[in-house]
């Protein structure tokens, strides 16, 4: 049913029957040229709906980070017991700044370095708001460490039936037959009970279903479907396949009839989560090179002396050099960077400095990320982003060092950012030089960001300075970059 009206007025509130409705979404435009009018406007319907039902759960989107936390105050409802007191129809549960700024999602909560902290009760409270810029990082960041994670991710949420040709090259095949895949849930059949994935992940995969997540009545949210999950009566499975919702469950009879008749019930060890497993070893087997930070350098001294001293000639400079790198290896967080200029000073290192245009990087960086950061809005959303890409991930325990570059950091950037020391390197200059991406020493680059947030002060230039600095990496990269 469409209705036209508008939510600032109680009459056209009545007309949609609000206070019998049992939920109310509030969408906004995120890609509105004025973001800041636009999360006015959906605070005030927010502000509107609650006055007129207090304890209807309201799920709203606002297009800016800066918005969050008032358009979640404002949508929060009312405990049931409290709902007939007008002087207090919203009651928080636990609202709290550092919890709406943390992360994609509010569970999680974050220190000022992007270390995962403690948890806190989201259960409270029904109502929930999620901010776009939010949601854009993460997936932005998470690009840099799964190449391709926001495409696949938006051809699973979006259903599509390309149309092939027969000019189409193998690469335009190979993504348009992976577009086809789409998001689907299923109730898992009892045959499954007490049974592990890794029983019967190729038999899936076999009948073109992966199994991501499974998720049980009981639980607050979905699990991630590993090797050792064991299934239970009653639990749902979150399922990537080209199948529509009733050829998937007739799928999932047959795989279970299968299962009955092929491989009876048995009593067996639970698997080795393989992905734990690897990762581990990978971890421990990898040995990497970190500059010689400020608060290292006494340390480093002190395992120098007691360094034992090497024969002379070749074999034993050889033998000194390997013990002094080994020595250099931090027992902080920074990794993945090779050894330092021999020039660099100490002062150098000690804070977040802005580098200017006739500068250049204080280290040799190895693997390291270069953040092209294009606009106002983007340099507002660089703390954000720089949580998100240095945030604990079992396959890179390490931070990476982070280059950013803007043609002019504002004078408090320095300050700001100090608690980065030794990991942000802040480039003056354009993305779109040649030479500024020299000086940001793209060739040893791990990933290069080009990070364009909209905004109504940059929204006519925003995208063509984007692809002029594509372009101009295109140009230096190659084709097999």
């Amino acid at each position: 049913v469409a209705l036209e009206g508008s939510t600032n007025e109680p009459k056209d509130l009545r007309r949609c029957q609000l206070d019998n409705a049992i939920a109310v979404f509030v969408l906004c435009n995120p890609h509105h040229p004025d973001p800041y009018l636009e999360d006015s406007e959906t605070l005030q319907a927010i502000l509107a709906m609650r006055s007129f039902n207090a304890t209807v759960p309201i799920y709203s989107i606002c297009a800016l980070r800066d918005s969050l936390f008032q358009v979640t105050f404002a949508s929060e409802e009312a405990k049931q017991e409290e709902a007939e007191d007008p002087s207090d129809l919203r009651v928080l549960a636990g609202i709290d700044e550092a919890h709406l700024y943390s992360g994609l999602f509010p569970e999680e909560v974050l220190d000022e370095a992007g270390n995962s902290g403690e948890t806190y009760d989201t259960t409270k409270r029904k109502s929930r708001a999620i901010c776009m810029q939010n949601v854009e990082v993460a997936l932005f960041a998470e690009n840099v460490f799964c190449n391709g994670l926001s495409t696949l991710l938006s051809n699973l949420v979006f259903k599509a039936i390309p149309t092939t040709d027969s000019r189409d090259r193998p690469w335009l095949i190979e993504y348009k037959s992976g577009a086809e895949y789409h998001l689907e849930i299923a109730t898992l059949p009892e045959e499954f009970h007490d049974r592990f994935f890794s029983d019967i992940a190729v038999t899936l995969y076999d009948h073109q279903l992966v199994l991501i997540a499974a998720h049980l009545p009981t639980d607050s949210k979905w699990k991630v479907a590993r090797t050792s999950t064991q299934f239970s009566v009653g639990m749902k499975g979150l399922f990537v396949t080209v199948m529509e919702a009733a050829t998937l469950e007739m799928a999932l009879a047959d795989i279970a009839e299968d299962l009955r008749l092929l491989h009876p019930r048995g009593t067996r060890t639970p698997p080795t989560d393989f992905t734990e497993s690897i990762f581990g070893r990978l971890e421990e087997e990898t040995e990497e090179i970190s500059p010689i930070l400020p608060s290292d350098r006494d340390s480093t001294k002190r395992e120098s002396t007691e360094t034992p001293p090497q024969p002379g000639g070749l074999s034993g400079r050889r033998s000194r050099e390997r013990s002094s790198r080994l020595n250099l290896r931090s027992s902080g967080t920074t990794g993945e960077v090779s050894t330092l200029r021999r020039n660099v000073s100490v002062e150098d290192m000690e804070a977040t400095r802005v580098i200017y245009r006739s500068r250049s990087l204080p280290a040799h960086l190895r693997r390291h990320i270069i953040v092209c950061v294009i606009g106002e809005m983007s340099l507002r959303n660089m703390d954000y982003l720089l949580q998100r890409l240095w945030m604990d991930r079992p396959s890179h325990s390490a931070r990476c060092p982070v280059v950013a570059i803007h043609p002019k950091f504002p004078p408090d950037f320095e300050e700001r950012f100090d608690k980065y020391k030794g990991l942000l390197f802040l480039l003056n200059g354009s993305s779109m030089s040649i030479e500024t991406l020299k000086r940001a020493q793209y060739d040893t680059a791990l990933a290069i960001m080009v990070m364009a947030c909209e905004d109504k002060l940059d929204i006519e230039t925003a995208d063509s300075r984007a692809i002029f600095t594509v372009m101009t990496l295109d140009h230096m990269l190659g084709e097999n970059s």
